[in-house]
């Protein structure tokens, strides 16, 4: 009777071992394949990595393969052809797919002062460009835009107004004063939350600057822009230090001292895409504060300031769920 309880344990076992087996010629095969290109100055470095490690995974060794069959018909190419000028892919190819740096304020979107405005003396033949007075903008010329204009927020001054940006409706008045004036819409809002224009009006527009990223002109809080070839842009140094480093120096030097969670500031607790209902099932699981209208007062002086001291995170949602629209809050308070 022991024999026979033995029997399909040493059955497993001997397929463990089989299985085991193959998995190390398997791995050895793999490996062999790499040990091909070791004349390849890149690989040499890349073995020598591997010496310094422990046993690399098998899922290093793919992809490292797979980056040197590439690298190989990179430098085959003539020079004019090559995908990367120095014909030298680097070994995170697959890893770093993209990289962004963050852009706002473009060039021609520095404010001046009044004062600074008044010195520099804008010339009048420069475009007129009547703003509504329910819309703030920084006034006179742009630094380092070559594009001059006056801008005048005062209705009686806009009789010769070239264009005319409207944040909503225009009344009859300022339909009568500026009917020779290119109208222009402008709203940061979502599609949802803009402010109706009356129907005698809507076709009087031909200039929108809108969330959309279809509009004339895309008004957006920032932007992201592509590098367009990342892994051109990676050398060894800079990813040996990468994997050396310790992440940690990267978080805030005050971030131990915070000793809340999560906090969420907002105004409208009845945003139309529901948001309230995904905090509330949040909350079910982590701690979150909720600032704002009937909740906890916000502390004096800068709100979003005072609650970056207190808070390792911040919570924050659109009030609306529209293609194309991201809430400032992406750039001012996570990436700002």
């Amino acid at each position: 009777m022991n024999i026979k309880r033995e029997r399909p344990k040493v059955l497993i076992k001997s397929i463990l071992l089989i299985l085991l087996l193959l998995f190390y010629v398997y791995y050895a095969v793999i490996y062999a394949k790499l040990a091909q290109h070791t004349a390849l100055r890149p690989v040499i470095s890349l073995l020598q990595i591997h010496f310094r490690r422990t046993l690399p995974t098998l899922h290093e060794i793919i992809l490292e393969e797979d980056l040197r069959q590439v690298q190989q018909e990179e430098w085959r190419k003539p020079p004019a052809r090559r995908h990367c000028t120095s014909g030298i892919f680097y070994p995170l190819l697959r890893v770093f797919t993209q990289n962004a740096v963050f852009t706002i304020n473009s060039e021609c979107f520095q404010q001046n002062t009044i004062a600074e405005v008044q010195e520099q003396m804008v010339p009048e033949t420069a475009p007129l460009i009547f703003i509504d007075q329910r819309f703030y903008f920084p006034f006179g010329e742009k630094q380092k835009c070559r594009f001059l204009c006056r801008i005048t927020t005062e209705l009686e001054h806009a009789q010769n107004a070239s264009a005319a940006v409207f944040t909503r409706s225009p009344t009859a008045a300022m339909a009568m004063i500026l009917k020779r004036a290119i109208w222009a819409f402008h709203s940061m809002e979502s599609p949802l939350r803009m402010h109706e224009v009356h129907p005698d009006y809507k076709d009087q527009f031909s200039i929108f600057l809108t969330s959309n990223p279809n509009s004339t002109i895309p008004a957006v809080y920032g932007a992201f822009e592509a590098f367009n070839q990342p892994e051109c842009l990676i050398g060894d140094d800079i990813r040996r230090r990468m994997e050396l480093e310790d992440g940690r120096k990267w978080l805030p030097s005050n971030f131990k001292q915070k000793n809340r969670l999560i906090a969420w500031v907002v105004s409208n607790m009845n945003a139309e895409n529901h948001r309230k209902l995904i905090v509330a099932r949040l909350r079910r699981w982590v701690p979150i504060d909720i600032y704002g209208s009937h909740r906890l007062p916000c502390p004096d002086g800068d709100c979003h300031a005072k609650l970056g001291q207190m808070y390792k995170f911040y919570l924050a949602f659109e009030n609306s769920n529209c293609r194309g629209y991201l809430t400032e809050k992406l750039f001012r308070d996570a990436l700002g």
